[in-house]
C-alpha cells in the first residue's frame, strides 16, 4: 500500500513539474521575485520523464490545466513578457478609517499634524539619520470619501519594500509624537478601520503618465475617483491584459494616477485611482470613452472577469501631498 501511494504521488509530481516547465516557464523567474520566494529553491525536476511517454489523454489534461491556470488561451505569452526587472518591490499601504458621525473635526485635528510630520521627516528633513529611521515612509495622499460609506477617510502610504514597511511602522509606533494614533482617544473616534498592503500593477502606460507627469505638474484642486474591482480568482492576468488595451483608449481623455493589486487583505482586489477637475469633467471624459474604438470591448471583457465593482469620489484633505 505504501509503495502504491508513493508511486502515485511521484507520478502526480512529475506531471505537475512537466506542465510547469512546458506551459509556464516564467514561474521560475517571475513568481519567486514577485512574491518574496527564493528562486534557487523554487524548482522542479522532471529530467527522468520523456515527452514521448505521454499518452494523448495526458496532453489533453495539460491543455485543460493550462487554460484553467491562465483564465484564457493566449495569456501565457502575456505573462511571459514580464521579467524580473519589470517587477516593482515598492509596497503601498491603503488605510481606511471609518469615523463616527459628528467626530470628523476631532479626527482631522488629531491626525493632520502627525501625518504631516511623518511625511516631512521622511522626505524633506535635513536630519538624514532621523529620516533614515523612517525607512522611506511617504504619504502619497489623504482623502475624504464623499460617496458610498461617507464619514470615511482613505490614506495611501508608500514604502520602498516590505522590510521598510515593517521597520518604518515599528519606528512610528514607538515615536512620542505618533503615540496619539495608538491611543484610546483615537480609537474612540472610529467606527472601524481597515488596512491592506498592495503593489503597483505594471502597466507601462500607467507608469509613464501616473508617476512622471504627476510628479512634475503643479498640483491642482482635483477630485479623485477610486475604483475597486473584486476579480474572480485566477483572472488577474486576463483583467490586466484587458485593461492595458482600455488604457490606450482612455489616455487622451482622462488622467490615471495609479493602479494596485492586493497582496495582503482581500485578495483578488484591484484599486485604480483617477484624477478629474470636477464631476462634470469626469462625466464628459467617460462619455468620450464610449466613442473610442476598443473601449466597449474592454468594458465587456472586464465584466466577464469581475465579481464586484465599486466607485467612490474622494476629496483631498488639506495636508494631502496629492491634490
Amino acid at each position: 500500500m505504501s509503495n502504491q501511494l508513493t508511486a502515485g504521488f511521484s507520478c502526480r509530481s512529475v506531471l505537475f513539474s512537466t506542465w510547469i516547465k512546458a506551459y509556464r516557464p516564467s514561474l521560475f523567474t517571475k513568481i519567486p521575485y514577485k512574491y518574496g520566494l527564493n528562486s534557487k529553491s523554487f524548482s522542479f525536476s522532471s529530467s527522468s520523464l520523456l515527452y514521448s511517454s505521454f499518452k494523448p489523454s495526458t496532453f489533453r489534461f495539460l491543455s485543460l490545466a493550462k487554460n484553467i491556470f491562465y483564465g484564457a488561451p493566449g495569456l501565457k505569452e502575456l505573462t511571459d513578457e514580464v521579467t524580473v526587472e519589470d517587477i516593482d518591490n515598492t509596497v503601498y499601504e491603503v488605510v481606511t478609517h471609518h469615523v463616527k458621525p459628528g467626530r470628523e473635526a476631532e479626527y482631522l485635528k488629531l491626525i493632520a499634524p502627525i501625518y504631516k510630520q511623518i511625511n516631512f521627516i521622511s522626505t524633506a528633513s535635513s536630519n538624514l539619520q532621523l529620516a533614515s529611521n523612517y525607512r522611506g515612509t511617504q504619504l502619497v495622499g489623504s482623502w475624504r470619501q464623499t460617496t458610498g460609506d461617507i464619514d470615511s477617510y482613505i490614506h495611501i502610504w508608500k514604502y520602498p519594500s516590505y522590510y521598510d514597511y515593517y521597520h518604518g511602522n515599528t519606528v512610528i509606533k514607538n515615536c512620542d509624537h505618533c503615540k496619539p494614533l495608538f491611543s484610546s482617544k483615537f480609537s474612540n473616534l472610529l467606527r472601524s478601520r481597515r488596512l491592506e498592503l498592495v503593489q503597483a500593477v505594471g502597466f507601462p502606460l500607467w507608469k509613464t503618465q501616473a508617476n512622471q507627469d504627476t510628479a512634475t505638474e503643479k498640483p491642482l484642486n482635483n477630485i479623485f475617483e477610486l475604483r475597486i474591482y473584486n476579480l474572480k480568482p485566477g483572472k488577474f492576468y486576463q483583467w490586466e491584459h484587458t485593461w492595458q488595451q482600455g488604457l490606450q483608449c482612455r489616455q487622451d481623455v482622462m488622467k490615471p494616477f495609479g493602479a494596485w493589486f492586493t497582496q495582503l487583505g482581500d485578495l483578488n482586489k484591484v484599486y485604480h485611482l483617477w484624477q478629474f477637475e470636477s464631476l462634470e469633467h469626469r462625466r464628459a471624459a467617460r462619455q468620450k470613452c464610449w466613442d473610442l474604438p476598443g473601449w466597449a470591448e474592454s468594458v465587456e471583457e472586464t465584466i466577464k472577469v469581475t465579481d464586484k465593482m465599486a466607485s467612490n469620489i474622494l476629496v483631498p484633505l488639506d495636508f494631502s501631498p496629492l491634490k
